[in-house]
């Protein structure tokens, strides 16, 4: 089945921001390459209502976190920080999965050009973004910690955004979780500060806790690093943010298929003019 899905977690704060992703899916990615989009959004009439006005053309599925998290864990989880909770969604929503393939997306990101399942998957390795892993250090060590595996080290690794999971290594990791801690995958992710009492931090990430169990299952090769999933983008250090990046960023000719432009960064108003005129979505 050369299909892919999607997985969007998106904050109440993030909701106008999303349409703008949506919109540029619509427009952009192969409609009959996409199994479904999966969306957690805490009103999901809301939701609902606004995808139908936006008339898209892939089929689409809209859930809570509630709906999604195994019922014994929730109450723990919904008091946990929203970005830690879009985290666990993006590895748990695997057990939901019908394709071999999902891209995790967040809200603030756009698709830029005309996308579909053979431009992400190339001679059947998905596209990756790398970066170093001198990066997000104390990301890496707090995920190898919860993974309780030994420094593969290497020096690059999966990027901290927009990346491809392959389902079946997504649900392995979260069976490999579960069978070291004899606890629910969820239940590990929200309290792993109990196998270092010294130091009460949760600094792991879905991409590096990803990699480094991609790394150590050796499976690095089913990945293809010159095809990268997103191209230049607007970070929170972004320093000087103009006409002549925006142009750049929604340009055919920008690497990747996707573009970031950070919600923490730029508001919704100033993205929204820069898609329609560069776009025209």
């Amino acid at each position: 089945m050369n299909k892919i899905s999607f997985i969007v977690p998106i904050a109440p704060w993030d909701f106008t921001r999303s349409q703008l992703l949506f919109n540029s899916l619509n427009k952009f990615f192969s409609a009959e390459d996409i199994d479904k989009v999966y969306i957690t959004f805490p009103d999901k009439g809301k939701m609902i209502k606004q995808l139908k006005a936006l008339k898209l053309k892939f089929p689409v599925e809209v859930m809570t976190e509630e709906d999604l998290i195994p019922a014994g864990d929730y109450s723990v989880f919904k008091k946990r920080k929203g970005w830690l909770r879009q985290q666990i969604v993006k590895m748990y929503i695997s057990t939901l999965m019908k394709s071999e393939y999902y891209l995790c997306l967040d809200a603030d990101v756009i698709c830029i050009k005309r996308t579909g399942y053979n431009d992400l998957i190339k001679n059947g390795k998905p596209g990756i973004n790398i970066e170093p892993k001198s990066w997000h250090t104390e990301w890496w060590k707090a995920s190898g910690k919860v993974l309780k595996i030994p420094d593969p080290g290497t020096t690059v690794g999966m990027s901290s955004s927009t990346n491809i999971f392959i389902t079946e290594v997504a649900l392995d990791l979260i069976k490999y979780i579960e069978s070291i801690y004899k606890k629910t995958f969820t239940n590990v992710l929200l309290n792993w500060w109990w196998t270092n009492t010294y130091k009460f931090k949760r600094e792991w990430t879905e991409y590096k806790l990803y990699w480094l169990f991609i790394e150590y299952k050796k499976l690095t090769e089913r990945y293809d690093p010159d095809n990268k999933i997103w191209g230049q983008s607007i970070w929170k250090n972004t320093r000087e943010i103009n006409e002549e990046l925006f142009k750049a960023i929604f340009s055919p000719q920008n690497e990747g298929y996707f573009s970031i432009c950070q919600s923490t960064r730029i508001g919704d108003d100033i993205v929204a003019a820069y898609v329609n005129r560069y776009l025209n979505i």
